[in-house]
């Protein structure tokens, strides 16, 4: 008959063993059953009160219009000896400041207006604001007008710079800050340049055109190609064209021009070299010149495009810049006028 091995030899240790796994598990019943201390939310030590939220960009600059924050600004005046950049104005100091410049430079004015609007630099969803000056001399043609872009800058309004309208160079400012300005050198001419001020305050210029009007035929103005290129019986811009279709030929520059009375023809020479040109006919239409033209300015070094053509890359070189469609098509801004 089979016989089970008797085992209790080893009961001493085995009862240790139980003993031990019991004490264990009510270790951990008491454990779990004891009550948690509660804990404090965490909050500012020493009975702080919590440091309040900064303005936003639309509170500092309506405080600024209300009179209860100052802007420092960037633009220098020739004519206003008193004013330094990063002066403290308010916007009546600042107008007044921007007068002495015109009263210095432009003949003085009797009285000035202030309007202000709303726009969105860099089309970010930041707002910024345009303040427009206007300088009332008195006289036909006579008045001045200056607008500048205001951009809260570390938390203060910062007023950068602008530009000016009268007689016969006008100037706007879109809802997004872009900025176009041109004028009239003469009856056949007339010259624009465009720029933006960008999401962080900075002016970037974009690119000029340069029209020569009521051309007999479509080739490019003496007065658009450079002094020692410009060849013997060249011919001169002429309005007749008593019958038929006038032109219009488009300089594009992508460089801004800046006048240096000492050192002008050179100057003015380098930069029409860098023009690029288009011709249209009167229905706006491109007009390919003569094929004399056309072999002329290729020898010249001056380059000549359809009008698609010149488009496109004038519509690239601007969205590489950051300019895209919606920012340059935004609309005209809405003046209100400045009530201090």
């Amino acid at each position: 008959m089979n016989r089970i091995k008797n085992r209790s030899d080893g009961a001493p240790a085995f009862r240790a063993l139980v003993l031990l796994l019991a004490l264990l598990l009510a270790l951990s019943l008491a454990a779990c059953t004891k009550s948690a201390e509660p804990v404090s939310p965490a909050g500012p030590a020493g009975g702080e009160e919590p440091i309040p939220a900064a303005p936003s960009d639309e509170d500092v600059l309506k405080a600024f219009l209300e009179g209860t924050v100052t802007a420092t600004a960037r633009t220098n005046f020739s004519g206003a000896d008193e004013w330094t950049p990063g002066t403290a104005c308010s916007v009546r100091e600042f107008g007044e400041a921007v007068g002495s410049y015109v009263e210095a430079e432009l003949g003085g004015y009797e009285a000035f207006d202030v309007s202000y609007a709303y726009i969105d630099c860099g089309n970010d969803g930041v707002p910024e604001l345009a303040l427009r000056y206007d300088y009332h001399k008195g006289e036909l043609w006579g008045d001045v007008t200056e607008t500048f872009a205001v951009k809260v800058l570390d938390g203060a309004p910062v007023i950068l710079d602008g530009f000016e309208s009268f007689y016969r160079v006008t100037g706007e400012i879109n809802a997004c800050g872009a900025v176009t300005r041109g004028g009239s050198s003469g009856a056949m001419y007339y010259d624009t340049d465009h720029w933006l001020y960008d999401a962080d305050g900075n002016r970037v210029f974009l690119y000029s055109e340069s029209l020569t009007f009521g051309q007999s035929e479509p080739f490019i103005s003496p007065f658009k190609i450079p002094d020692e290129l410009l060849p013997d019986g060249y011919p001169e811009d002429s309005w007749e064209y008593s019958e038929g279709t006038s032109y219009t030929t488009v300089a594009y520059n992508f460089n801004e021009y800046f006048y240096d009375e000492e050192n002008y023809a050179k100057q003015y020479n380098r930069y029409l070299r860098e023009n690029f040109f288009t011709f249209l006919d009167d229905q706006g239409n491109y007009a390919a010149p003569s094929e004399a033209y056309k072999t002329l300015y290729t020898k010249l070094g001056l380059p000549c495009y359809d009008a698609e053509t010149a488009e496109k890359l004038v519509a690239d070189h601007c969205s590489a810049l950051g300019a895209t469609a919606a920012i340059l098509n935004a609309p005209a801004v809405s003046w209100t006028e400045w009530d201090e």
